[in-house]
């Protein structure tokens, strides 16, 4: 990835606000010139004080008296204060308003395109390294806006318009005030490349430890099981001395920027005194207008003097943005399949001779073949590892086989299209995700625009209206993160609904019975019966109960299918028989 790439990412977006821009840029630059102004005036008045003729920029009121002189100069930095009030405020306001604006929408397009990715690069990059892109990048991209893109237009104005005047102050002494800018130019470019190294490093420990945390603190029940709070302490605080390492070398090479910007700039303002006062001595210029140079010289080096800030600014959002850009860079599921569309009818699947690895030295499906009957209960056992959950994600397009076909109605994914496939063909994990909002919210996730017939209904047939409506608030019923309120039999129901509310063709669920009681596993296995009279239900199970109210069951053992036969869906009902207590 180039600079030039991750810099145009801003670019673009700065084109369509070209009006905030410019309000930035204007006021910054009167930001700038105002307190310019002030050598002059000073400068002024300690002429007219000496008896001297008064320099305004070439003109000289000869006819002024010296209070009058000092009157006119007195307003003048009454005006110069006002007006850079003013101008500090507006510069400060447009700019805060132009890298909001940026912020909020880079922030929106990021997090879309991660949502976009697919699981492989989700699973690559881990959702904390993917988290602090989101958050922390896009916040420092926008101090590049406001410090670096605005100040580096404006920087013309601000280094030009003071180099200028001393130029025409006097061309000889402002040769030896400027003669340290070549030198003190070559004295930083020699650090900014191992900055921009140390920021990077410094960068990419950052998401390790976070997700050191971050894992630590979703599993301190397990680590508290085990007594393994020490290790995981000693985890974190291992990756945290490697970013307080890398801080402090990022911070070492920004202050050896500052101080050499800082000594070479003092050193220039040394010889310009010296060399300014040999010159008043001599007769060749006046106390105010060495005054007015020297308070030129040092508004020429500000520039310089910042650079260092700025410079860092940079080089952090630069980093920023080239770990923005490579997120945009990775193409999507989308663009890497075909924008195929097309409608289901019944749902037949067959798979033939596919494999799948997740990496080339682990294969996790060996040449399977099989065929799923429409409008039956299948399911597909096999011990853990045998590669059950991973053909169910292929099945919905979640992961790319290798070799081999898959599909649907006699249509390939491809075909089908990876969006109207996840339409009609939709999985319910083993662990359903229920965010913290209404029921109905939770259910309506992927059809946020249905209405609340629609969602009643998708909870009837998922054998869950029966219990919302016994609750308080029925639909509008807040639950709370990972469903918390609800049992598990009640989540899963909930998932379903969500799943029933999209209308698919096939339903799939990986392990829906695994953290259920025998009764509400029963009910479940109940259900999904119900359901497969008018669409295909594909399971992965390891109970037997559930295998044996299958239609068919498909045995998978090490990648391979070991056995596929008809169930005993009949003879189960009598095993689905409910307590009276426990029907729904």
């Amino acid at each position: 990835m180039t600079r030039r790439s991750a810099l145009a990412l801003v670019v673009s977006f700065l084109r369509g606000h070209k009006a905030l821009l410019a309000g930035a840029i204007s006021w910054r630059m009167v930001y700038e010139l105002v307190p310019m102004q002030i050598p002059v005036l000073t400068g002024a008045i300690i002429d007219a004080l000496s008896g001297n003729p008064i320099w305004l920029y070439g003109w000289s009121p000869d006819s002024a008296s010296t209070r009058e002189a000092l009157t006119w100069c007195a307003a003048g930095m009454a005006g110069v204060a006002a007006l850079y009030g003013l101008s500090s405020y507006l510069r400060l306001t447009a700019a805060a308003h132009l890298s909001r604006k940026f912020v909020t929408h880079l922030r929106l397009r990021l997090a879309r395109r991660v949502l976009a990715l697919g699981l492989s690069d989700h699973a690559s990059m881990g959702s904390s390294e993917l988290l602090v892109r989101i958050l922390n990048d896009t916040q420092r991209v926008r101090r590049l806006i406001g410090r670096v893109f605005i100040q580096a237009v404006t920087g013309f104005l601000r280094a030009g318009y003071p180099i200028a005047m001393v130029l025409i102050l006097d061309p000889g002494l402002a040769l030896v005030a400027l003669s340290v800018l070549p030198v003190q130019w070559i004295a930083t470019q020699s650090l900014q490349k191992r900055l921009q190294a140390a920021v990077r490093s410094r960068r990419n420990q950052n998401p390790i430890l976070t997700e050191a945390v971050k894992e630590t603190l979703d599993c301190i029940e397990d680590l508290k099981g085990c007594h393994a709070e020490p290790a995981a302490s000693r985890r974190i605080e291992k990756e945290a001395e490697k970013l307080e390492r890398r801080e402090l070398r990022t911070s070492r090479l920004a202050a050896a920027i500052s101080g050499a910007v800082w000594a070479g700039t003092s050193f220039g303002l040394a010889l310009t005194w010296w060399q300014g006062s040999l010159r008043v001595e001599q007769g060749a210029m006046t106390t105010g207008e060495l005054v007015v140079f020297a308070g030129f010289v040092t508004f020429a080096y500000r520039p310089l003097r910042q650079f260092s800030n700025i410079l860092k600014t940079y080089r952090q959002g630069l980093v920023s943005l080239e770990r923005i850009q490579e997120i945009f860079d990775k193409p999507t599921e989308a663009e890497q399949r075909s924008s195929g569309e097309a409608s289901l009818e019944r749902g037949r699947i067959r798979m033939e001779d596919v494999h799948f690895s997740y990496d080339e030295d682990r294969p996790v499906l060996r040449g399977v073949t099989l065929e799923i009957a429409p409008n039956a209960l299948t399911a597909i056992t096999g011990e853990s590892g045998s590669g059950k959950s991973s053909l169910l994600r292929l099945l919905v397009g979640l992961y790319r086989h290798g070799r081999g076909s898959i599909t649907v109605d006699g249509r390939t994914l491809d075909e089908i299209g990876l969006e109207s496939l996840r339409r009609q063909v939709v999985i319910v994990p083993q662990t359903p995700l229920l965010f913290s909002a209404s029921i109905a919210e939770n259910v309506a996730l992927g059809r946020p625009e249905a209405d609340r017939l629609e969602i009643e209904e998708a909870c009837r047939k998922a054998g869950a209206w029966r219990f919302v409506e016994a609750l308080a608030e029925g639909l509008d019923t807040r639950i709370g993160r990972e469903g918390t309120g609800l049992s598990g039999g009640e989540r899963q129901r909930i998932a379903i609904a969500r799943a029933l509310l999209l209308r698919p063709s096939v339903l799939i669920l990986d392990e829906p019975t695994s953290a259920l009681d025998r009764i509400s596993a029963k009910r479940l296995i109940r259900t999904l019966r119900r359901l497969s009279q008018t669409m295909t239900v594909v399971m992965a199970s390891h109970g037997l109960e559930a295998a044996a109210a299958a239609d068919s069951v498909i045995h998978l053992e090490d990648g391979r299918v070991s056995d596929s036969a008809a169930g005993s869906a009949s003879a189960a009902e009598s095993n689905l028989t409910l307590p009276p207590e426990a029907r729904s």
